[in-house]
């Protein structure tokens, strides 16, 4: 061990400050300003600082219970199943019994480096906890576990690295994210409420679209069985636009260039693929991916899972894997397949009541849709191109952020990586 570094039991370092709950049946104890902090707000919301829960609690209600004021700055963390869920809180909070928070003795602990270091410390903390089908850490068992702390400048230096790295994690997270936003708003505009077409039947320009691109459109409707739709579109289907890809394989060897990316590893409703696996763990119902392929999850549909493939990949056949029919138009078939009404169609159409799976053939295939001419379709699809490839690429960015920041984390805790004062 470094010998700057020093051995402190934690409750050496801080205060340990157990939670209550206020009885659920007076609602009156709810009905204040007070944020109440609880295990699922810290799992639904997985961040460093945290300032609410999804309920506030009284005067009245804190005062009816065990649960104490902790001050900005506390460690939060849940002391029963799961246990270790971490945050800091951003403002004065309290917590219900389901959370431990650690008041620290600021001029021995940096409350983000001893978040950063009770985050690699999760197997020693289970093993101070108790139960075995339900286990919960005691405030007094908490208390007993050795953390090894550096001077305070320097876990002040180290902490403000992870926190750069996970900020930049965060911002690209976001950004993708607004991307996102951005194509479905736009696809929204053009393909189902017809905005540049309703603009040239008012003999205006559409609004932000060149008089090339505005040219593509007519400036009137017609009927259809799917209501009014422009002029010259046609009712189509989703096997019109995308073609499923069914390159099944073995696991093996020949995988080594590729990622495996199981359903599981597709986040709902977010088109950035930011998770995936080593090929040797891909070992069954196997399906081959290319860069650009879209995945869209068909097991449990109604999760809402569609990424573009950001590299040649595996999935299983719990997942489709689809690619534009109509050459250009990879945008619009991104966003058709994001869309609500298409992950709605799936799961009406999914075979099975306990795990429903989607079907292709006489099923999501056949979802009527309105057709647009294909030269608008790659129109639109060449217009957001650098978004979708921003989206596509912001997980690649994020993964190699990540990786950087978990390899820096032992060093840095440990002191093998020493962290020069003037940095």
């Amino acid at each position: 061990m470094n010998s700057e570094y020093v051995e402190y039991k934690i409750s050496e370092i801080a205060t340990i400050v157990g939670g209550g709950t206020p009885k659920t049946s007076n609602e009156a104890y709810f009905d204040g300003d007070i944020p109440w902090i609880t295990p699922k707000d810290m799992s639904d919301n997985p961040t460093m600082y945290t300032s609410s829960g999804f309920r506030n609690v009284s005067d009245e209600g804190l005062s009816s219970c065990s649960a104490k004021m902790v001050p900005a700055g506390s460690i939060l963390m849940s002391s029963r199943a799961p246990v270790g869920l971490l945050t800091i809180s951003a403002n004065p909070v309290c917590t219900n019994q389901g959370i431990r928070s650690l008041i620290l003795n600021e001029e021995i602990a940096d409350a983000e480096y001893v978040y950063y270091k009770l985050g690699t410390m999760l197997p020693v903390i289970e093993a101070y906890s108790s139960g075995a089908t339900f286990p919960e850490i005691s405030g007094s068992s908490f208390g007993k576990i050795s953390i090894i702390l550096p001077p305070i400048n320097q876990q002040k230096l180290i902490s403000r690295i992870l926190r750069d790295l996970d900020s930049m994690i965060e911002k690209s997270g976001v950004i993708s994210s607004i991307n996102g936003h951005q194509i479905s708003a736009l696809f929204r505009s053009w393909f189902i409420d017809f905005d540049p077409v309703k603009a040239k039947a008012e003999g205006k320009l559409p609004y932000g679209m060149d008089e090339e691109t505005a040219a593509l459109f007519p400036d009137s409707f017609e009927d259809s069985e799917l209501g009014q739709v422009p002029t010259g579109w046609t009712v189509g289907m989703m096997e019109d636009v995308l073609s499923r890809k069914q390159d099944s394989t073995t696991p093996g060897e020949h995988l080594s260039e590729r990622h495996y990316v199981p359903i599981d590893n597709i986040d709902s409703k977010n088109l950035t693929l930011k998770n995936w696996l080593p090929y040797n763990e891909a070992a069954s119902s196997l399906i081959l991916f290319s860069k650009n392929d879209l995945l869209f999850g068909a097991m449990r549909p109604y999760f809402h899972k569609v990424t573009i493939a950001p590299f040649d990949g595996i999935t299983r056949s719990t997942c489709f894997v689809f690619t534009p029919k109509v050459p250009g138009t990879l945008g619009f078939s991104l966003c058709l397949l994001n869309l609500d009404s298409t992950i709605r169609y799936s799961t009406d159409s999914s075979l099975g009541s306990t795990m429903p799976y989607a079907i292709w053939r006489n099923g999501l295939a056949r979802h009527k849709i309105i057709l647009p001419p294909p030269q608008i379709m790659v129109a639109f699809s060449a217009q957001i191109a650098p978004l979708i490839e921003k989206i596509r690429d912001g997980g690649l960015k994020i993964r190699n952020l990540s990786s950087a920041r978990d390899a820096l984390l032992p060093r840095l805790m440990s002191g093998e990586l020493k962290v020069p004062m003037e940095a």
